[in-house]
């Protein structure tokens, strides 16, 4: 019986010595940005994978790369989950994924910081392009800076390289005055716009327009 015993041990030790111990994929990576306006933009993707022999990305647009450290471009606006799977040398997998966004800036708040000195107390009527109205707004010289909030159907997006947007202010009787302004993408720094408006001879509304990124 022990003859027996010692045989088993012994084919269980070589088996052992002679399996070899593949470690597991483990996938990893990270982009460049993950949001941005410019659908030229180059995203740069750098992989962090362990134990790999091999990489397949996805971009979420149809198009694939097995580079390790690859690149790309959208070319086009929306939503991509991009999808990273990592295999090791026993055809095991181990996958990765992140979201990114080539969107457009929509406008997130408003902060007034000076108003038409004319009026006292002013009333701010609208800036108003697409489907972005703020009317009635009543505040004193005193509260400011103030922060105006989009109303729930309020939606403005820049699309173009320069928008035209309206500003202007009244008081109680009505009297006022209005000025168009040029909005450009290349105005939005870190995702906000400050905005001077002179209204003649002297006076100058001052507010900043604050953006997130939005997909469509």
């Amino acid at each position: 019986m022990k003859k027996y015993f010692f045989i088993a041990v012994f084919f269980l030790t070589l088996f052992a010595a002679c399996t070899k111990d593949v470690p597991d994929a483990a996938a990893c990576f990270s982009v460049d940005v993950t949001e941005t306006t410019d659908s030229t933009h180059l995203f740069m993707f750098h992989n962090c994978s362990e134990e790999f022999q091999s990489l397949r990305w996805d971009f979420g647009d149809g198009n694939f790369s097995e580079d390790e450290n690859p690149a790309h471009i959208y070319n086009a606006h929306g939503s991509f989950t991009v999808r990273m799977t990592a295999m090791n040398d026993e055809g095991e997998t181990s996958s990765a994924q992140a979201a990114v966004v080539v969107g457009y800036y929509e406008i997130e708040k408003i902060v007034f910081r000076k108003t038409w000195a004319s009026f006292a107390p002013p009333k701010f009527v609208a800036v108003n392009y697409s489907f972005f109205p703020v009317y009635d707004t009543l505040f004193s010289l005193a509260d400011l800076p103030l922060t105006v909030l989009p109303d729930a159907n309020s939606t403005f997006t820049l699309q173009e390289q320069s928008t035209p947007l309206l500003y202007a202010e009244t008081d109680y009787t009505g009297n006022g005055g209005d000025r168009i302004f040029d909005l450009t993408i290349s105005s939005v720094i870190d995702r906000k716009a400050d905005v001077d408006v002179m209204f003649p001879p002297a006076d100058t509304a001052k507010f900043t327009l604050y953006f997130r990124i939005v997909a469509q």
